[in-house]
């Protein structure tokens, strides 16, 4: 099964766990590593998706995405050697949206056996990786896994969830950090290395600055064993005594019958805390009679540890309030992965159509270049990023946004030009694509369309319904009369100004006064028409590829185009200078308007503004306003 087909099975989370299940139970159910990777074949030859176990002392939990879940209990119950009825008796089943609920109250501490214990973090990565290994993980998996460890991050960094503690060998380690001077070495000793002895001593090298810990234990090997790993001192059980005669701490976990350590045991004149985690106590009562030593029992421990849940337990809102945000946000990026499918459908539309434009340009130009296209595939991939930032945040208008993209690319690419500008200085800007009623009607030249801006007056309306903050356009489109309250408020360097034509092979030796020239302008016309009179025009409109598949299927001998078009697309195409046609006022420029009144959003452009630029272009536009020049009049 792929991962694209997958994605729309459902997302499972099977839980047996400590609060159904004894132990005995919980062990038939554990599931061993050395098994994934017979498991993982089996799940790829039965397509059945992506999955994860981790397997604890306290759980056992599958995480699949799959569309058959009952095969999945099956295989699972196969290599665990387990009975299904008796699994299903035991477990949790939880689907979608209370799947992803359950991992996520599970990494945070929420449903292990002590409230806020984070042990079960580790496991999950560990285990995780080894599923992802062999190849039974996928991008959606990884996404959940990544945002449950960023959870229980955030969790533990912004609560108390975790604070305090919550084991005895834990509480006996945190009292001695609350109740001695860090900056004093004291003398440890640990007597005893059982299950809550080793504990003891992982805390205690875990949390404690403290090099002079010793390991005692009846059994030396087990004692030296233990030492060897944490780096701490070993002593034989025969040196109890005079060991310690120089012990400020001593805690005892050993499992005799009958205490161990009396009177008899220590210098009863000198200062001494002494822990017994021991059950029954294992250190003689009577020592508490003795105001040089603190004596604390498992019980006074435990008062500390049920202090700690019930603080612990009020932490539970803030702990469920982050998930709940995380939730949401992933909820966000699955609608995202919704529309992945139309993303890259419009990706690979846009390149089919550049390289079907070229293919058709190149037949009869032998000399373009075969490892060329019109459209730079960077340029396609910014495009496309742009097109997907707008459908997600706004899925509704997704039509309308293709048929714009597909349009008008040069304004898109003038758009983003100034995002960069902005994201230089560090501020971050989201591009709404508007369609002008200049790109809705490509069929009618410009001049006949009948009104003044006709690229600008759609997204004037969008400034002034503060849609937007700020409008881009080519800046000889903007009218010399702006509506009251938007002004140009920044221009990017001038690149590019000319006019240059790009001609049909076919016509290649034709001299300019016999050519049937394409272009929507009457500035261009009346220039070529004073220089080469007996030259014939006609109207074309649309995007730069657009134009150049007209030039050869209406029979063109040439179009004309902005240099700075053809530039900013990256097209590798030949193109000839026309140093008869003056460029319009303003003409290889990109704009900013915005409102006077939003003086923000204007100091923030006013950083980006050319100020070279600026100047020349307000000498060419007033001369253009006096003389009253426009697409009607060109100047």
């Amino acid at each position: 099964m792929t991962e694209d087909n997958v994605h729309i099975s459902p997302f499972y989370a099977i839980s047996i766990s400590y609060e159904k299940a004894h132990t005995e139970i919980r062990g038939k159910y554990t599931f061993f590593s050395h098994n994934i990777e017979d498991f993982a074949r089996e799940i790829r030859e039965n397509n059945l998706g992506f999955c994860f176990i981790i397997s604890t002392c306290n759980r056992t939990e599958i995480y699949a995405q799959t569309p058959n879940l009952d095969a999945i209990i099956n295989l699972f119950c196969e290599y665990v050697n387990g009975d299904k009825d008796e699994f299903m008796k035991y477990i949790d089943i939880y689907e979608n949206t209370s799947a992803i609920n359950h991992l996520f109250r599970v990494s945070a501490g929420l449903e292990s056996q002590i409230l806020g214990d984070f042990e079960i973090v580790g496991q999950l990565k560990i285990w995780f990786k080894k599923f992802k290994k062999h190849k039974l993980t996928n991008a959606y998996l990884e996404k959940l896994l990544n945002t449950s460890l960023s959870i229980s991050k955030n969790i533990k960094h912004k609560t108390a969830l975790s604070n305090g503690a919550a084991s005895v060998s834990y509480a006996a380690v945190n009292y001695i950090l609350q109740n001695i001077d860090k900056s004093q070495h004291y003398n440890i000793v640990l007597l005893g290395i059982g299950k809550i002895g080793q504990n003891t001593c992982e805390n205690l090298v875990k949390h404690t600055e403290n090099t002079n810990i010793t390991l005692i234990n009846r059994t030396p090997e087990k004692a030296e064993k233990l030492a060897q790993k944490f780096w701490v001192q070993h002593k034989e059980f025969s040196e109890l005594k005079t060991t310690l005669a120089h012990t400020d701490i001593l805690i005892v976990a050993t499992s005799s019958d009958k205490p161990i350590i009396n009177a008899e045991s220590i210098d009863k004149d000198k200062t001494m805390i002494i822990i017994d985690l021991s059950v029954p106590s294992n250190v003689s009562p009577e020592l508490k009679n003795y105001s040089n030593i603190t004596l604390l029992n498992v019980d006074d421990l435990s008062k500390m540890i049920d202090e700690t849940l019930e603080m612990r337990t009020l932490e539970i809102p803030k702990a469920e309030a982050i998930i709940d945000k995380y939730t949401e946000e992933l909820s966000e990026w699955e609608e995202t992965r919704k529309l992945a499918p139309a993303i890259v459908a419009f990706k690979e539309d846009l390149l089919r159509l550049n390289h079907h434009n070229f293919n058709d340009l190149r037949k009869n130009n032998p000399t373009l270049n075969g490892k060329e296209t019109l459209l730079s595939e960077k340029l396609v991939q910014k495009i496309t990023n742009r097109f997907a930032d707008y459908i997600i945040s706004n899925p509704d208008k997704k039509a309308v946004a293709i048929d714009i993209m597909k349009e008008i690319p040069l304004a898109l690419w003038q758009a983003e030009k100034v995002a960069e500008n902005l994201s230089t200085l560090g501020h971050q800007s989201q591009i709404v694509p508007i369609i002008s009623e200049g790109d809705k009607n490509l069929k009618v030249p410009i001049y006949e369309l009948g009104i003044t801006g006709v690229f600008t007056k759609d997204l004037d309306i969008a400034l002034l319904n503060e849609k937007i903050d700020l409008a881009v356009h080519s800046l000889k489109d903007i009218p010399t009369r702006l509506p009251e309250n938007i002004f140009i408020s920044a221009v990017l360097e001038r690149d590019f100004p000319e006019d240059v034509l790009v001609r049909n092979p076919k016509a290649k030796n034709k001299n300019y006064n016999d050519m049937h020239i394409g272009t929507g302008s009457l500035r261009r016309q009346c220039f070529w028409k004073n220089a080469y009179p007996n030259a014939t025009f006609g109207n074309i409109r649309g995007n730069v590829q657009t134009r150049l598949q007209k030039l050869e299927s209406e029979n063109f001998d040439g179009v004309i185009f902005s240099l700075a078009g053809i530039k900013r697309m990256e097209m590798n195409i030949d193109y000839e200078y026309l140093s008869f046609i003056t460029p319009a006022p303003a003409q290889g420029v990109v704009a900013c308007c915005s409102l006077q009144n939003n003086k923000e959003i204007n100091s923030i452009l006013a950083q980006i503004n050319h100020s070279e630029t600026a100047q020349a272009t307000k000498v060419e536009r007033d001369f253009l306003q006096t003389l009253e020049g426009g697409c009607s009049a060109p100047i």
